[in-house]
C-alpha cells in the first residue's frame, strides 16, 4: 500500500509538471549559458544560443500537439519548426516544414528539460548549439522558458 501511494504521488507530480506548461510564445534560455537564448539564424540552419536582445529571431511558438497529450511543437516566429532529427548528436535546425513534438518536463521552479517524442532523447546545449542527447541531469539539459 505504501508503495502504491508513493507511485501515485510520483505520477501526480510528473503530470503536474507537464500540465503546468502552457501553449504560448517563449524565449528559450539555457541554464548553462547565462543570459543566452536560442536564436533562429536562418531557415534550415542550426539554431544557436546568442546573447538575449529581444529580437523576433529569439522568440518561439509552443503549440500544443493534437496527437500527443502534454506535448508541443516549437516554431520560429520567422517561420518553420524546430527539427532535431532522431539520432543522438543531431544538431537542431529551424525553418523545417516537418513538425517534431517535444515534451517540456519541469525540473525546478524556473527550468524545464525538453524531450523529443520521436526519439525519446533529451535536448542539450553543446558548443552554443541545440542537439539531441542522452539524459545526464546537467545544466546543459535545462532550459529557462520565459513568456515573450
Amino acid at each position: 500500500m505504501k508503495t502504491f501511494a508513493t507511485l501515485a504521488f510520483t505520477l501526480a507530480a510528473l503530470s503536474q509538471g507537464a500540465l503546468a506548461f502552457k501553449e504560448g510564445t517563449y524565449t528559450i534560455g539555457s541554464a548553462a549559458l547565462h543570459s543566452q537564448v536560442l536564436t533562429d539564424v536562418a531557415a534550415d540552419e542550426p539554431v544557436v544560443f546568442d546573447p538575449a536582445n529581444k529580437t523576433p529571431h529569439q522568440t518561439w511558438f509552443f503549440t500544443r500537439s493534437d496527437v500527443v497529450k502534454d506535448a508541443f511543437t516549437i516554431a520560429s516566429t520567422l517561420g518553420g519548426y524546430v527539427n532535431c532529427g532522431e539520432a543522438e548528436g543531431s544538431i537542431c535546425v529551424a525553418g523545417s516544414n516537418e513538425t517534431q513534438i517535444y515534451t517540456p518536463e519541469k525540473v525546478s521552479d524556473t527550468a524545464y528539460q525538453l524531450v523529443s517524442r520521436d526519439s525519446g532523447y533529451f535536448l542539450r546545449v553543446e558548443n552554443d548549439q541545440l542537439v539531441v542527447a542522452g539524459w545526464d541531469q546537467t545544466q546543459e539539459e535545462e532550459f529557462i522558458l520565459t513568456p515573450a
